[in-house]
């Protein structure tokens, strides 16, 4: 539905990365083929699906229980020893941090999410999976 440039590298190549996650990969698939099918009605569902995706990714990926809102540490620490600089350390935090702001106030708990946020929404998550998985190779 989007950039062909980006649907390539934050879908296609993520789907693909993926595999060795499978959890994340089910999750992921299933927020996809929600929002090709996405109106109104089910805009905040599907921004629900994307976060629960990427939710089960940091799951699978720090071998961990915990939600996404209670995992800014081990993204952290993460990042850190990779070496990213804390300028980009940080500022990925601050984008974690207000992805699942936004998840909470507009698709988690409440019921106003528009169609128009969307694939922005699918393109961060892919974006910060793809990030982290790139790193692992580091």
């Amino acid at each position: 539905k989007g950039a062909k440039e980006l649907d390539n590298a934050l879908v296609t190549d993520t789907l693909e990365w993926l595999k060795s996650y499978p959890q994340t990969n089910k999750a992921f698939v299933k927020a996809l083929t929600a929002y090709s099918d996405v109106t109104e009605e089910t805009a905040s569902d599907t921004a629900d699906l994307f976060r629960k995706a990427l939710e089960t990714f940091f799951q699978e990926f720090f071998n961990t229980s915990k939600s996404l809102e209670n995992l800014k540490s081990e993204y952290g620490t993460y990042m850190k020893s990779k070496g990213i600089p804390a300028e980009i350390s940080n500022n990925l935090e601050t984008l974690q941090q207000s992805y699942t702001n936004f998840m909470n106030g507009y698709a988690k708990h409440h019921d106003k999410t528009s169609v128009n946020v969307l694939e922005y929404v699918m393109y961060q998550t892919g974006n910060i999976i793809r990030l982290l998985i790139t790193l692992e190779g580091v």
